[in-house]
């Protein structure tokens, strides 16, 4: 019968780790976790910018409609209420940290040049502002869309 004390194998090697290669094996765990945790502002930022994006085509989606409401005769750029429309505030939370965006809307009304009677193309350029310490950014989605004469 062979028998061996607990600190050594059959083959005279001994069991577990080294104080080194436990050292070694901590400083590569903590690099991982420093290279994982430094990706969390940037993943944050592109939430922060998707969740705009997002509200940003919600108010241009609203602009259209609005303007949809309108006669034919009123869908020109002569005309105050669609020159004039007033900025959208809308309130966010993220991760508990509550942000006021101003969306401003730029409308832009022409005929199509095919059937400028009936047909008309729609832009509706919606923008806001990001600041941050590194200076403002300006930030804009454009949808565009073509609405006809009912009358037709």
């Amino acid at each position: 019968m062979v028998r061996f004390s607990g600190r050594k194998w059959p083959s005279g090697k001994q069991r577990g780790f080294s104080l080194i290669e436990l050292l070694i094996a901590l400083t590569i765990f903590a690099v991982s976790l420093l290279a994982i945790y430094g990706t969390f502002p940037v993943a944050m930022q592109a939430i922060t910018k998707a969740e705009k994006n997002f509200l940003a085509n919600q108010v241009a989606t609203q602009e259209i409609e609005f303007l949809k409401t309108l006669q034919w005769d009123e869908l020109s750029m002569d005309n105050d209420e669609i020159n004039e429309r007033p900025p959208t505030v809308v309130t966010s939370t993220i991760n508990g940290v509550t942000h006021n965006t101003t969306f401003n809307s730029i409308i832009r009304i022409d005929p199509l040049t095919e059937d400028p009677d009936n047909i008309k193309v729609v832009r509706v350029q919606v923008s806001w502002v990001i600041g941050s310490s590194r200076g403002d950014k300006f930030y804009y989605v454009q949808l565009e869309t073509m609405l006809n004469n009912p009358e037709q």
